[in-house]
């Protein structure tokens, strides 16, 4: 597994765990304006921010093995 997936597990554990901690479910982490993040919302966001970048990098990676593989095929 890459760097990224293990990143975004452990931040989902994290952001799970936080649920049960009574001063951590309230704590205001970003507010802007009106609009305010606790601290497991903003865990869960940055959680599901690094699995999609992990997505991204595997689906690019076997769009390239896959191009090397149509090339030998072509090439027989």
């Amino acid at each position: 597994m890459r760097w990224t997936w293990r990143l975004a597990m452990a931040l989902w554990v994290a952001a799970v765990l936080s649920f049960f901690v009574p001063g951590a479910a309230d704590a205001s982490a970003v507010e802007l304006g009106d609009i305010r993040f606790n601290v497991s919302q903003v865990i869960t966001l940055l959680a599901v921010g690094f699995a999609w970048g992990d997505l991204r990098q595997w689906r690019s990676a076997s769009e390239k093995r896959l191009e090397k593989i149509e090339k030998k095929l072509e090439e027989l």
